[in-house]
């Protein structure tokens, strides 16, 4: 067994939100079968009698046992260290960068116009605007997400194009 830290371990795991912390409970209740079935069966057969039982990969499996992306498999820890250790670590890589609400509300004014400007020119007004008023803002590709999850698709054809545009995005 490698030494490491349980502290670290567990402190770490407690600040996951909840359905991360259930995720590595049964990923290491699904070690603790492998375990137990490779004892009858030899660990190479217990991967994928495992695999077919709970419906993970043998590479997931594996992974989880011996490791992978730099980090240490459950192999070299306790057993009852894994539900922390199995904790998805994971994350989106991004955070989510904050626009003031006046610079939302701006760029929602200018962009669903009838005259139908280009998401760049918007983005650059606002740019020359959030300077002078000392807005923050996200980057343009921010913003092309933000309107594509914040705005229905039907909202965006009514303001941009009209009534007429709208009846036509609709089946008769």
């Amino acid at each position: 067994m490698k030494k490491y830290s349980r502290e670290e371990i567990w402190a770490w795991a407690e600040k996951s939100s909840d359905s991360k912390k259930e995720v590595g409970r049964r990923r290491a209740e699904v070690l603790h079968r492998l375990v137990s079935v490779a004892e009858n069966i030899g660990m190479v057969e217990a991967f994928k009698a495992v695999s077919k039982d709970v419906g993970v990969s043998v590479s997931t499996l594996q992974n989880w046992w011996y490791g992978g992306c730099s980090r240490p498999g459950a192999r070299h820890y306790h057993p009852s260290d894994w539900p922390a250790l199995l904790v998805p670590r994971h994350s989106t890589g991004r955070k989510k960068k904050e626009i003031d609400e006046a610079a939302w509300e701006f760029f929602k004014a200018d962009y669903l116009h009838p005259e139908k400007p280009s998401l760049t020119a918007c983005y650059d007004r606002l740019k020359r605007v959030a300077e002078r008023e000392g807005w923050s803002i996200p980057s343009l590709a921010t913003l092309r997400r933000r309107i594509k999850a914040e705005i229905p698709m039907a909202v965006q054809v009514l303001a941009r194009e009209g009534r007429e545009a709208l009846d036509r995005f609709y089946p008769a």
